[in-house]
């Protein structure tokens, strides 16, 4: 049996010894029983004399803590080792799991600073893109394509910049088109209208010109052949005068009247121009039979005269007069 005890190891300094329920020692590996006496006999440290099979006690300084298991013959097997070395299994076992949780914690931050610096760049760019969208720039550049969620963010948000900036373009030109004739409509007459005044306003040498067309026998038409003919005669007086006035702005700017707007060479040749409206005017007319596809229009051009005129819509008024002349003229 004492071999069976002797073989028995617990950490570095723990082993195991026989004894009694009073704590007396039959076998203990680092002491000869069989020479102790009454006098030399060790006392018996308290704590070791428990019904618990789970016990502390000290024994020449130092802590132990021991589990005892009753045997056939009534003595108790003690296993026995340092508090210190027991703790220190724990303890280990603790500082291990700190150190794993320490090495954890650096990785994901490592991991976590590189994610951010991958990300960050493209997210910046969506940023800026989004404050570009916002000042109504939609020619964005953003190169980010890489097929992650970044990228497909981006890929998304270019669509959408790109749908925003088709909307606005068909909105802004329906609000400035005329429908029917597709030349620039009032609004549109009126905000170039605009443009010209604050250029006079800080030059008053520009030079330009603004001419009024009206479309005589419109209510004639629309009476006698229908309103679908009324549309192809404003539609025939549309053409040429764009056809005569193909590089200034047309616009309709009422339901039978047309303006344009000379400025630069068609200012300087504005007499030409005229002559070639009179001489597509002739011509068409000369082929066409029916009514409706006729071109009988009255024109009046007046010229800002920066002496006398102090707004653009002066001219406006001196060219519609000019018009209206011409009309009851014939």
């Amino acid at each position: 049996m004492a071999e069976q005890v002797d073989s028995i190891r617990l950490y570095s300094n723990g082993y195991a010894f026989l004894s009694d329920s009073e704590g007396n020692i039959f076998y203990h590996p680092h002491i000869d029983v069989t020479k102790l006496t009454d006098e030399t006999m060790p006392k018996i440290p308290e704590g070791l004399v428990s019904e618990s099979t789970f016990i502390s006690y000290e024994y020449e300084g130092t802590k132990k803590v021991a589990a005892w298991l009753p045997l056939s013959n009534g003595m108790r097997l003690v296993v026995s080792t340092p508090v210190s070395e027991a703790e220190g299994g724990w303890q280990k076992l603790v500082l291990n799991i700190l150190l794993v949780a320490v090495e954890v914690l650096v990785l994901a931050l490592v991991l976590a600073y590189i994610f951010s610096r991958r990300i960050a760049k493209p997210l910046k760019q969506l940023t800026y893109a989004a404050r570009q969208v916002d000042d109504g720039n939609y020619d964005l550049v953003l190169p980010y394509d890489k097929n992650d969620e970044i990228g497909t963010l981006t890929k998304t948000f270019k669509k959408l910049a790109s749908n925003m900036q088709e909307h606005i373009s068909d909105l802004s030109s329906r609000v400035f088109v005329d429908e029917l004739t597709a030349v620039g409509n009032k609004a549109a007459f009126n905000d170039l209208c605009t443009e010209l005044q604050e250029t006079v306003n800080d030059d008053n040498s520009v030079k330009f010109a603004i001419g009024i067309f009206d479309c005589n026998k419109l209510k004639h038409i629309n009476d006698k052949y229908g309103h679908d003919k009324g549309d192809i005669y404003l539609k025939c007086a549309s053409s040429a005068i764009s056809k005569a006035f193909k590089d200034c702005p047309v616009f309709r700017i009422g339901g039978d009247e047309f303006a344009v707007i000379l400025k630069d060479d068609d200012y300087l040749n504005r007499e030409l121009l005229i002559e070639r409206f009179e001489s597509i005017k002739e011509r068409r007319n000369a082929v066409n039979e029916n009514e409706w596809e006729k071109i009988n229009i009255a024109i009046g051009f007046a010229e800002f005269d920066a002496d006398n005129d102090r707004s653009v819509e002066e001219v406006v008024r001196r060219a519609d007069k000019e018009m209206y002349e011409d009309k009851f003229s014939n």
